[in-house]
Formats: structure tokens, C-alpha cells, sequence
């Protein structure tokens, strides 16, 4: 019975794979669908995988070990993008800091 789940997750295992570097990309905390909700980070995809790993229970967790060896390479090749992302994400937070000092009080 094992066996087979191992064969049925594995397939769709290795077509998940990567899933951690893109929601750390695109800001996501939740594996396959979320909204943007906070900064990439340097090695997010493995961090995110390590998070959800440790939420999920067996046989569901299989898909995030099987998704960390692969992370963790986009996760180097996906550094310089993830800089960019987060010298925008700090210029985004400064001009919003910038434009609620400058508002006039309300009285």
C-alpha cells in the first residue's frame, strides 16, 4: 500500500518541483496559489519548503522533500532576481512611509 502511494506521489512530486523558489518570487507563503504578501528572500524557496514540510502530514510532505534538492538550485540561480525584487520591495515602502508623512493631518 506504501509502495503504491510512493509510486503515485513521485510523478507528481517531480512535476511540483521548484514550487518554493516561484512563491518566494512572487511573495506567496502558500505553495501553489496565495497573494503576494511578503518580500523574497534570499533562499526563500527552501525556507518556504522547510515551513510547509513541518505543516502538512504524511504522504503530502513527500512533495516538499522532493521539492527541496530542486529549490534550493533555483534558489542560486534566482539570487540576482531576488535582490532586485527587494531593492523595489524597499523603494515601494519608502515612497508609501514618504507619502503618509507628507499627508496633511485631518481636523
Amino acid at each position: 500500500m506504501v509502495i503504491n502511494r510512493l509510486f503515485l506521489c513521485a510523478p507528481i512530486a517531480t512535476l511540483l518541483c521548484g514550487c518554493g523558489t516561484l512563491a518566494n518570487l512572487e511573495g506567496r507563503t502558500f505553495p501553489l496559489m496565495g497573494f503576494h504578501e511578503e518580500c523574497p528572500k534570499a533562499f526563500g524557496g527552501v525556507r518556504r519548503d522547510i515551513g510547509w514540510l513541518s505543516s502538512v502530514s504524511m504522504p503530502y510532505n513527500l512533495f516538499f522533500v522532493a521539492d527541496m534538492p530542486v529549490s534550493f538550485a533555483a534558489d542560486i540561480v534566482t539570487i540576482p532576481a531576488v535582490k532586485n525584487k527587494q531593492a523595489r520591495w524597499d523603494a515601494e515602502r519608502e515612497a508609501e512611509a514618504e507619502a503618509v508623512k507628507d499627508r496633511e493631518p485631518i481636523e
